[in-house]
């Protein structure tokens, strides 16, 4: 099933481009810019209007810099240490972007600390979040 999921987004990928990639910024060089059209067709070629080079610095200082994601340390099991593990629980109205949060819980090891929390959502709740 998983090679069928990435043999489906390879296809997609050569037909459409890229959907996601990581690590990539906001280039707002003119010359690149223009250099990266060099080889599409002349029907397919977009010329950007010519922009003041102020607009081009206010641009650039709207957008963040690029900031990498933190690195965790790696942890090395310990057996003569006792870890007391904590695991969330999620419910929510709906599946996608427009979810909202309906009950936060958590329950640790020894299933003796428990903590459940019931929001209110604002929407009603989709029949494929109640499945």
């Amino acid at each position: 099933m998983n090679v069928r999921r990435i043999s489906r987004n390879n296809k997609k990928e050569k037909q459409e481009g890229k959907t996601y990639e990581s690590n990539i910024g906001l280039s707002l060089d003119k010359e690149s810019a223009l250099q990266s059209t060099s080889g599409v067709h002349k029907a397919e070629v977009y010329h950007l209007p010519t922009v003041p080079e102020e607009t081009f610095r206010d641009y650039k200082n709207a957008v963040s810099q690029f900031t990498p994601r933190p690195t965790c340390p790696n942890i090395i099991y310990d057996d003569k240490l006792l870890y007391n593990i904590i695991l969330f629980d999620t419910e929510t109205n709906a599946t996608g972007k427009a979810a909202e949060l309906c009950q936060l819980s958590a329950v640790d090891k020894s299933g003796h600390c428990c903590f459940a929390v019931y929001i209110l959502p604002t929407n009603s709740i989709d029949r494929y979040a109640s499945n």
